[in-house]
C-alpha cells in the first residue's frame, strides 16, 4: 500500500470516528441553547400577562399558545418549565411545546397562567445536525483529499523518479546514479545517501571483478605448472609407495583447478558479466555436447536414448547455454551406474534429463553449492549450482526428482 494510500485510510477512519461524536455533541448544545431561548421567551411572555392582569385589563387564552384562567386549587404560588406533547387544532396532531406552567396571585386572585412555544421535535433536530455535520465533513474531506493528491503528487515527483531510477540502477554499467534534486529536506538526505552507497558498490564491484579474474589467473597458473611437473614425475620410474603418493597429489591438483574454475564461474555469474543474449536453439547444443560426451557414455557403457519433439527456442547467453547442457549431462553420467540408461527428451517448452542411479540423491540439497547428491560422488559439489544459477539468469525454471532408481532433471522455458 501507497503511503499516501495509507495516509488517506487513516484520515478517513478518523473523520467517521468524529462525524457521530461532533453531531451528537453539537445536538445536545443546540437543544439547551434553544430551550434557554425559548425560555427565556416564555418568562417574557408571562411578565406580559401578568403585567395586563394587574391593569385589570381582560386576558383571553388562546390555544395552545397561552392558557389564562382563575384557580383555586392552590394557596401557594409556583413557576416551573416542562417539555409537552400538547394538540394543535390547526395542525391537527399532537405536537411538541415548551411549556411554562405559573400560579400568580394577581389582585387577590389566583390565576393559572400556562404559556406555551412551538419547539422541534428532537428526531428532527438530530437528524438535521448530523446531515449538516455529515455534509460539511465530506466535502471538506473531498476538498482536502484533492489539494492533498495535487500537492503529494508535485512533492513524491521527486521521489517517485529517484525510484526509477534505483529499479534500472546496474553495477554491470559501472554509471554513477543520477537523482533528482528535491525541496524535502528528508528526501535530500535520503539521496545524499543513495548515492554514496551506490557509489561504494560500484567501487566494491570493480575490487570485486578485479579480484576474482586476478585470483583465477595468479591461481590457476601455479596449479597448471604443478600438474605438468607431476605428470612427468608419474612418467619416470618410480617406487610403487612413492607413485601413488604423486598420483594422490597429482588428483588434488586437478580437483583443485577444476573447483578454480568453477568457482571463478560462479563469480562471473554473480557479477551477471554474462551478458550477450541472444535467441539460440538448445537442440543444436544438445547435439553437439552428446558427440563430445560419447566417449565418457562408452567407458561407462551407457545407453542413450533421445527423443526430439520439437525445437526449444530460449534466449540466453551462448556461453551459458552451453556450459548448462554440458553440466546436465555430466551430472548424468556421474550419477549413472555401470550400463545404465539416459534418456533425453525435448520440445518446444522443456527439456527432460533422467538417468538410472544407485546413489540414494537428495534432491533438495542437490543444486545447493559444495552440496552433493552423495558422498562418494567424486565431485566439486558446484555443477547443479552452476546449472540452477545459469536458469535463474536465463529465466529458466528448474526442477529434480528421484523416483524408483531414475533420477530425472526438468527444464522449462
Amino acid at each position: 500500500m501507497k503511503l499516501i494510500q495509507r495516509t488517506n485510510r487513516n484520515f478517513l477512519g478518523i473523520l467517521l470516528s468524529i462525524v457521530p461524536l461532533a453531531s451528537i455533541g453539537l445536538f445536545f448544545l443546540l437543544n439547551l441553547f434553544i430551550h434557554n431561548e425559548v425560555d427565556e421567551k416564555l418568562r417574557v411572555d408571562e411578565k406580559r400577562i401578568i403585567e395586563q392582569l394587574k391593569s385589570g385589563a381582560s386576558v383571553k387564552s388562546v390555544k395552545p399558545i397561552f392558557e389564562v384562567s382563575v384557580t383555586n386549587n392552590s394557596s401557594k404560588e409556583l413557576s416551573k418549565i416542562r417539555n409537552a406533547r400538547v394538540y394543535d387544532p390547526i395542525e391537527k396532531e399532537m405536537e411538541p411545546f415548551r411549556e411554562l406552567l405559573s400560579v400568580k396571585k394577581i389582585n387577590n386572585e389566583m390565576y393559572s397562567i400556562v404559556v406555551r412555544q412551538a419547539t422541534i421535535e428532537a428526531e428532527d433536530l438530530l437528524f438535521v445536525v448530523i446531515f449538516v455535520i455529515s455534509g460539511v465533513f465530506l466535502l471538506l474531506f473531498a476538498v482536502l483529499f484533492i489539494l492533498n493528491a495535487r500537492i503529494s503528487k508535485k512533492i513524491w515527483k521527486p521521489f517517485q523518479f529517484n525510484l526509477s531510477q534505483l529499479h534500472h540502477f546496474s553495477l554491470k554499467s559501472g554509471s554513477e546514479i543520477e537523482l533528482q534534486d528535491a525541496s524535502i529536506d528528508e528526501f535530500k538526505e535520503l539521496n545524499t545517501s543513495l548515492v554514496q552507497m551506490t557509489s561504494l558498490m560500484n567501487q566494491d564491484y570493480r575490487i570485486l571483478k578485479e579480484f576474482t579474474e586476478n585470483a583465477s589467473h595468479e591461481i590457476q597458473t601455479p596449479l597448471a605448472i604443478m600438474s605438468l611437473n607431476l605428470e612427468e614425475i608419474i612418467q619416470e620410474d618410480l617406487p610403487e609407495k612413492t607413485l601413488a603418493k604423486v598420483y594422490t597429489v597429482y588428483q588434488s591438483t586437478q580437483r583443485l583447478s577444476k573447483l578454480n574454475e568453477k568457482l571463478l564461474l560462479l563469480a562471473k555469474l554473480d557479477n551477471q558479466q554474462y551478458t550477450a543474449d541472444v535467441l539460440i536453439s538448445l537442440n543444436s547444443i544438445l547435439e553437439k555436447q552428446l558427440e563430445d560426451f560419447q566417449p565418457f557414455f562408452e567407458n561407462r557403457q551407457i545407453i542413450v536414448s533421445t527423443s526430439i519433439e520439437s525445437s526449444l527456442q530460449v534466449q540466453m547467453d551462448s556461453v551459458l547455454a552451453n556450459i548448462l547442457i554440458a553440466n546436465l549431462l555430466s551430472n548424468a553420467v556421474k550419477y549413472n551406474r555401470e550400463k545404465g540408461n539416459i534418456s533425453l527428451s525435448i520440445n518446444s517448452e522443456r527439456i527432460l534429463i533422467s538417468n538410472t542411479t544407485d546413489q540414494n540423491i537428495d534432491c533438495n540439497l542437490i543444486f545447493n553449492r559444495f552440496k552433493k547428491g552423495t558422498a562418494t560422488i567424486d565431485s566439486t559439489g558446484l555443477g547443479l549450482s552452476i546449472v540452477k544459477k545459469i536458469s535463474e539468469l536465463s529465466k529458466l525454471q528448474i526442477s529434480a526428482s528421484l523416483t524408483d532408481g531414475v533420477f530425472q532433471i526438468i527444464l522449462k522455458i
